[in-house]
């Protein structure tokens, strides 16, 4: 508190993932003739050098000012970031059921940086019209 009426509040998250192996998207429910698949739970179609490293950070904060009983404000802010370096295979494609055919494989390499800044002001309060 920074007075009886004041409130600053601030915080900081962090999440880094870098799985080996993902599974990017999903396999097909449908074969081509249109029969349901029946692919095991363990079955993927991942390859050992995917990988899909991510790192999020945000900043955040609030002051908040009560006025009186009918009105306060509310300032926020926040500033996120999202480091990213990922290898990715999906495939895609109607699979033949007696040959196993017809999944064709997309690969995909990015590195991402991006930065977010948010600011909003709030103002809550009652009036007679």
């Amino acid at each position: 508190d920074l007075s009886e009426n004041t409130l600053l509040s601030g915080g900081v998250t962090y999440q880094e993932d870098d799985p080996r192996g993902p599974m990017w998207g999903g396999l097909p429910v449908w074969f081509s003739d249109g029969t349901k698949t029946n692919w095991s739970k363990n079955i993927t179609t991942s390859a050992d050098w995917t990988r899909w490293n991510v790192k999020y950070t945000n900043l955040f904060a609030d002051l908040t000012h009560k006025f009186n009983d009918n009105w306060s404000a509310k300032l926020s802010y926040s500033h996120g970031k999202r480091d990213a370096n990922s290898k990715l295979l999906y495939v895609s494609g109607s699979v033949d059921k007696n040959t196993g055919l017809g999944l064709s494989p997309y690969a995909s390499a990015y590195d991402l940086e991006v930065e977010q800044d948010n600011a909003s002001l709030q103002l809550n309060g009652s009036f007679d019209l």
